[in-house]
């Protein structure tokens, strides 16, 4: 990937309420090295009711250490809060803190730097 051109969106919805996106006739080009790709989803709970969920149907989970209320089982990005597309990614590195830690059997909380795992910033910053 080199980059990705983007246009601005006009509207969504047609008149009747479908689905029917309208585009400017600008467009923008960024030069790029890495592309996400987000979509709004709604999460769906695979679980079969094992994980407790919020009214808003995301699992409910420790904030710091994103441990489930099953012992080994932890959630991440927009499945327990992440909003959006980089609040979700820290949300997946803060978890997999978590799973390492728990895979080699040393405390979730002890010694950690919540703050600076939750952290939006890259280490190119």
């Amino acid at each position: 990937v080199t980059g990705i051109t983007i246009k601005k969106v006009l509207s969504i919805f047609d008149e009747q309420g479908n689905f029917a996106p309208q585009y400017s006739e600008e467009s923008k080009t960024i030069s790029v090295d890495t592309v996400v790709f987000a979509t709004g989803q709604i999460v769906a709970d695979i679980t079969d009711g094992a994980l407790e969920q919020t009214r808003g149907g995301r699992y409910v989970v420790d904030k710091q250490t994103l441990a489930s209320s099953l012992e080994d089982v932890f959630v991440a990005g927009d499945a327990c809060g992440g909003n959006i597309v980089i609040e979700a990614m820290a949300l997946g590195r803060k978890a997999a803190m978590s799973v390492e830690r728990f895979l080699t059997a040393r405390p979730l909380t002890e010694d950690r730097d919540f703050e600076q795992e939750y952290s939006y910033s890259s280490r190119l910053d």
